[in-house]
């Protein structure tokens, strides 16, 4: 995968890499927008603490449908009680994507 850099600012402004999903090998060019970026961040983050202070109101795991578990760990205490903790690997997964058209 190669990224592209910015003469004078030196951030990152696209990215490439070659793919055969449509059954022959392309390269793909993807394009960075700073401002994309910082609302896709941020209405994550909001989706990210409303999943959080829902879950805290449950008394059961949610289902699956409501897909609570791709950015949590979610388990039970030897009391019964549910507890969640943050999966930082996709969490972090899900950053590096925001901005990219």
């Amino acid at each position: 995968m190669g990224m592209y850099y910015g003469e004078e600012s030196g951030l990152p402004y696209g990215k490439s890499y070659e793919t055969t999903e449509l059954g022959f090998r392309m390269k793909v060019h993807l394009y960075y927008d700073a401002d994309k970026a910082a609302q896709e961040s941020r209405a994550f983050y909001e989706l990210l603490e409303r999943q959080e202070n829902d879950s805290k109101a449950m008394e059961k795991p949610p289902d699956r449908k409501l897909h609570y578990d791709k950015y949590f760990y979610i388990n039970r205490s030897k009391d019964g009680k549910l507890g969640y903790i943050r999966n930082h690997n996709a969490i972090d997964e899900q950053l590096e994507k925001c901005g990219f058209l």
